[in-house]
């Protein structure tokens, strides 16, 4: 057996995955492939699953191996998001089963619990490999690391997702600088970074000479991967390239929530997924004392055309429409606002994938009284044209780009100080002097071949003259 690491010994990189939105994980997939290679373990526990990108493609490696009958996949996860993710509906969960159960079910289960709640369900010593990406504050990565270290064999390795992130409060980084006085540590820093980490003392041979490889060579490792990664996402928009099969995600409408001195965040945050049509109303039921001043609606986190038909309050029984027209303070749209009758509503287009009109709530609650009744936020939104398709999205970010590039432009000119504007006048005059001076010397050089040819046949022709004559 070699004691060496050969990408070349494991063709399941080359495997062509299934993804879904979001694509966070989607980068460290040919590592998986390679990963299941390498360790080939009896059971892979998965905390933090979503739709399922990371945990789908292992479970494709495990059967394109033939492992079935030895390793057993285990996804866990509540299936309601977080902070650091999304908060969604049940839809996730159920498409994620109706993908995996018959593809990958007699070997791999989804285990719909909390962390903490799950634990019971293993025995200790008896994962070899262990997946953490549930929510990445230090406290909570290291809460579940600790937790979880029970249960892990003597041939254990365990990965950490979204170590290379390093601001809203995310402490995956934190904590790996403190699993490095233990043990050994290789991170990979595309797609928010991924950590690995050999916890047992007995791991597989093929991993040991990865990870002597890996040590060594750190830059040339991680390049080989960021390439295979490059293959699924295109590094500039992050969206699917030609190597992946790719899953028009569902339309998802998102409000967010705050209050003065807060920020919009996916911890205040509500989903509901578009039932399909052209018009959607959409009610989103506020968590019990909350009345925040401003709300975020998100239409759907794709580039497209869309109307805000009206957007309404409701507290007990009284409701109150917040609509007006374009334009007013009330409302701040992220894309440009196009021309529509008043009664038509707000109307804008987007080519980036984060449309969303805010509204300025404050003053408003209070008209409505009832301050221990529930509250709600009725959403009435058109969807005129919708970029599901990956490839059109591809298109309408490099549109959106160039645009804004354009736009740029035209706001430094117009920003631009009047001794700005008389160099660049100044300085266009003189590139016009230098252009006709360049061609008044062209024009010069082509009179004097001319006259110098006219010159020489005038010679010759009097040469021949004389010698005529004579």
């Amino acid at each position: 057996m070699t004691t060496e690491f050969r990408l070349q010994d494991h063709p399941v990189i080359f495997l062509k995955p299934h993804i879904t939105h979001p694509y966070a994980w989607v980068g460290h997939i040919p590592f998986m492939y390679v990963l299941a290679d390498l360790l080939r373990p009896r059971s892979f526990v998965e905390l933090g699953t979503d739709s399922g990108n990371s945990f789908l493609a292992f479970c494709q490696a495990v059967k394109t191996l033939g492992l079935q009958s030895r390793t057993h996949c285990y996804a866990v996860d509540c299936w309601k998001g977080d902070e650091h993710a999304r908060f969604y509906g049940d839809h996730v969960y159920r498409t994620l089963s109706a993908y995996q159960k018959p593809r990958y079910g007699e070997f791999s289960t989804l285990v719909k619990a909390y962390f903490d709640e799950a634990l019971e369900q293993f025995e200790d010593g008896s994962i070899d490999l262990l997946h953490i990406d549930g929510l990445h504050t230090y406290e909570a990565v290291k809460h579940d690391f600790e937790t979880w270290l029970p249960k892990l064999s003597s041939s254990a390795v365990v990965i950490f997702h979204d170590s290379a992130v390093h601001d809203r409060n995310f402490g995956v980084h934190i904590f790996m600088e403190e699993l490095r006085a233990t043990y050994e540590v290789f991170e990979f820093n595309h797609s928010n970074g991924l950590g690995v980490v050999p916890v047992g003392t007995d791991v597989p041979e093929a991993f040991k000479a990865f990870m002597r490889e890996a040590l060594s060579r750190p830059e040339a490792t991680r390049a080989i991967f960021e390439a295979a990664a490059a293959a699924l996402l295109d590094p500039e928009t992050g969206m699917p390239s030609g190597g992946a099969d790719a899953v028009e995600h569902s339309i998802e409408c998102l409000m967010y929530y705050r209050n003065d001195g807060q920020i919009f965040e996916e911890a205040r945050s509500l989903s509901i997924i578009h039932a399909g049509g052209t018009d959607a109303t959409f009610e989103f039921e506020l968590p019990a004392g909350q009345r925040p001043h401003h709300v975020r609606v998100d239409p759907a986190s794709l580039p497209g055309t869309y109307r805000l038909v009206n957007v309404g309050l409701r507290v007990g029984g009284a409701t109150m429409n917040l609509f007006a027209e374009p334009g007013a303070p009330r409302f701040v749209v992220n894309g440009d606002v196009l021309p529509s009758a008043i009664q038509e509503g707000i109307r804008f287009i987007s080519l980036h994938n984060d449309p969303y009109v805010e509204v300025d709530l404050r003053g408003v609650w209070e008209q409505l009284g009832g301050q221990d009744e529930e509250s709600t936020v009725i959403v009435g939104i058109a969807y005129e044209q919708v970029l599901a398709a990956v490839e059109l999205q591809a298109l309408a970010d490099g549109a959106a780009r160039a645009l804004q590039g354009a736009k740029d432009e035209v706001r430094r000119q117009r920003e631009s100080s009047p001794i700005e504007q008389l160099a660049l006048l100044t300085r266009g005059q003189h590139d016009d002097v230098r252009r006709q001076l360049t061609q008044l010397a062209e024009a010069q050089e082509n009179l004097e071949r001319l006259v110098g040819g006219l010159a020489t046949s005038i010679s010759t022709h009097e040469h021949a003259n004389q010698t005529g004559n004579a």
